[in-house]
């Protein structure tokens, strides 16, 4: 009897343990996908010439923090390969030091 008992017992013991380690790995498969789907999206730079940018960035430029740069790159960058969300513009200053400044189409300083 006791046999039978442990016999029940340890038969229970190991349903619970699958049915926890499948709960586990459907779970694991779900967190990769989710990660998979997130990773897909990056943004996108093409290097276009400091004409190419908009006014509102062109002005934003010529404000008393960067008046006294040049531009030596720029690059727009697209999200999801739809449309520029911002533009990248790497500034050479008087001094020879660069700045990398983002800046979106209104004009705005991206963070």
């Amino acid at each position: 009897m006791k046999k039978v008992m442990f016999l029940a017992l340890s038969l229970l013991m190991m349903t619970g343990a699958s049915t926890f380690a499948q709960s586990v790995v459907k779970s694991t498969k779900d967190s990769t996908s989710v990660t998979t789907s997130t990773t897909n999206v990056s943004p996108v730079k093409t290097e276009i010439k400091a004409t190419e940018l908009p006014q509102p960035v062109l002005e934003t430029l010529k404000g008393d923090s960067y008046k006294a740069s040049t531009i030596s790159t720029a690059f727009a960058v697209k999200v999801d390969g739809v449309k520029i969300a911002y533009y990248v513009v790497n500034l050479k200053s008087s001094t020879g030091t660069f700045d990398t400044v983002s800046i979106d189409g209104d004009g705005k300083i991206v963070k």
